[in-house]
């Protein structure tokens, strides 16, 4: 098995580095060797935040030592560590040195006590999070509590609500464990603030996201002034000196495909035009109206539209729910939403079964190469998993993807054309490639590691929705073989 290259070592690093809970948060984007040795005072006098518990010193020491033993793991145990376990061991030995120190309590500020509450059975979540203003990047940490044992977590994250993101994700982690009983405890002063500011926040955004919802999501620029500045909506149009995000682009393309897939045609992705983001805690809509090309009727161009929800935190779960050609003035809204639907499936992404199972013919089939040519819809759906649970990775090249083979699950057992699972509504997709960012003319590929992506793919017989699941970005070190 092939050890990490150096480029993703220096790229995890970087991921360890930009996660830690500290204010002010750091962001390093540049050479990370050069970086540390410039700023390496100012990254051990950096304030750890709460809930970390480590009043006194400095996290910056622990991060270093962690980031060895984990490379010292990797090495001689085989063992893979993610960023937010390296973080969070940081945190513990931090403490732990903290409390070893003795330091008297009288020398420090003694804690507001809040009042006392019944606990028994009942989970205690603790937040924080720094937001820096300019780039609209929160810093997010949460321990959750529960019969004695606390787990860590922290996350840095783009265009979020920076008051209550935090909050957000800790409710979020509690409710994906199935806590029913939770006490949640922040020093966030925007949490404290008074009710009648925050209803009335709310009360703006709605109103405003009622006239988007009433203009359809896609065309909006005329209401944009009216934003109010709490609602995180965005809309931008693409020129050559801003061309469309790599997640644009795959979600366009994913928009055509599920419009050939239902309607039998053969549309291609020409060129974005422009795109509206509108995030929550914890979900986003994308709003994208691209240009799409039909090879049958001549290559004529057609403007293209396509909704999309993306929702969850270690399962990605991403739905399209519209994806047409533009109406005309005149037309009828064909794809208005339907109060009909199937059951979502919100389950936990099945693990790699190993390839003696694809042998069994009753559920798996094994994609032949001409078709994976033929069907580069797989390669999307690979390109969308790898994206979001790599996102991290400094200069991620997504065409040095390459697809060593793929099975494909369906549980009906009724298919008599065993590629018929390749079209199957309900579909898992294993996929096993490798990543080589090192591809050049005169040395080819230098040898990587195999990866495996698992793509849930969900088509509902209602309203048409397609949903694909696949893992999110904190569990992206279990897509190595």
């Amino acid at each position: 098995m092939v050890a990490r290259s150096a480029e993703e070592k220096r790229g995890f690093a970087k991921q360890v580095w930009n996660s830690i809970p500290v204010l002010p948060a750091i962001d390093i984007s540049g050479s990370l060797d050069l970086e540390l040795k410039i700023i390496w005072s100012d990254l051990c006098s950096r304030k750890a935040l709460p809930p970390t518990g480590v009043a006194l010193g400095s996290l910056a020491p622990w991060i270093l030592w962690h980031l060895w033993t984990a490379r010292n793991n990797l090495i001689f145990n085989n063992r893979h560590l993610t960023s937010a376990e390296v973080v969070s061991k940081a945190i513990a030995s931090a403490r732990e040195w903290v409390t070893s120190q003795g330091v008297a309590s009288r020398n420090l500020t003694p804690p507001i006590r809040p009042p006392p509450i019944a606990t028994q059975g009942v989970c205690l979540i603790r937040t924080d999070a720094a937001w820096n203003e300019t780039t609209k990047i929160a810093g997010l940490g949460w321990t959750i509590e529960e019969s004695r044992e606390v787990a860590s977590y922290s996350r840095a994250s783009r265009h979020v609500s920076p008051p209550l993101a935090a909050e957000g994700l800790a409710l979020r982690e509690a409710r994906d464990r199935g806590i029913s009983k939770i006490r949640c405890e922040s020093d966030s002063a925007i949490v404290g603030d008074s009710s009648a500011k925050m209803r009335e926040g709310y009360k703006m955004e709605h109103e405003f996201m009622m006239k988007v919802r009433q203009c359809g999501g896609f065309d909006i620029e005329h209401l944009m002034k009216t934003k109010p500045g709490c609602c995180n909506l965005w809309a931008s149009e693409i020129t050559k000196d801003k061309p469309a995000p790599e997640d644009i682009v795959l979600y366009a393309r994913l928009g055509i495909h599920k419009y050939n897939m239902i309607q039998g045609t053969n549309l291609q992705l020409h060129g974005i035009e422009k795109y509206n983001v509108y995030r929550k805690v914890p979900y986003s809509i994308h709003y994208v109206t691209a240009v799409a090309k039909d090879p049958a009727a001549g290559g004529s161009l057609v403007t293209f539209q396509s909704k999309f929800y993306e929702e969850g935190f270690h399962v990605k779960r991403l739905t399209c729910s519209i994806a047409r050609p533009k109406p005309g003035p005149h037309d009828d809204q064909a794809y208005s939403p339907l109060t009909k639907s199937e059951p979502e499936d919100k389950s936990a992404l099945p693990e790699w079964p190993g390839d003696n199972a694809f042998d069994g013919k009753k559920h798996y089939y094994v994609v032949k190469k001409s078709e994976l040519r033929k069907n580069d819809w797989i390669r999307l759906y690979l390109e969308l998993a790898f994206f979001t649970a790599n996102m991290s990775l400094p200069n991620l090249d997504l065409s040095k993807l390459v697809i060593t083979k793929v099975a494909v699950y369906s549980s009906d057992e009724n298919m008599v054309v065993p590629n018929e699972r390749l079209n199957a509504r309900n579909a898992i997709f294993y996929i096993k490639y490798k990543y080589c960012p090192n591809k050049n003319k005169a040395h080819g590929f230098k040898a990587t590691r195999d990866r495996i992506a698992i793509v849930r793919r969900n088509l509902d017989k209602f309203s048409g929705d397609i949903t694909l699941s696949f893992e999110g970005i904190c569990e992206w070190r279990r897509t190595f073989l």
